[in-house]
């Protein structure tokens, strides 16, 4: 869904940190259905780009053109070659 959304300019987050119970409520959705994450969809107003992690801070933040900067591990520090 997301990468279907992004084709068409449609950015989007998925969400696992949410309240269920308040989601089934106000959706309405039947208890024999398990709520795992939720996915929003938008327009975005600004850009987003990977930053090298600086003390294992995975904090995103805005830079000074208010662009959204999302720390990740390197290729080496996740994984191993044997």
């Amino acid at each position: 869904m997301t990468l279907a959304a992004w084709s068409r300019g449609v950015g989007s987050c998925i969400m696992g940190s949410i309240d269920r119970e308040q989601i089934r409520k106000v959706l309405d959705i039947e208890e024999r259905f398990a709520i795992h994450s939720i996915i929003a969809f938008g327009y975005p107003a600004h850009q987003s780009k990977i930053v090298d992690l600086v003390d294992d801070d995975i904090s995103y933040y805005l830079d000074e053109n208010h662009d959204y900067c999302v720390p990740k591990r390197s290729l080496e520090k996740v994984v191993r070659y044997k």
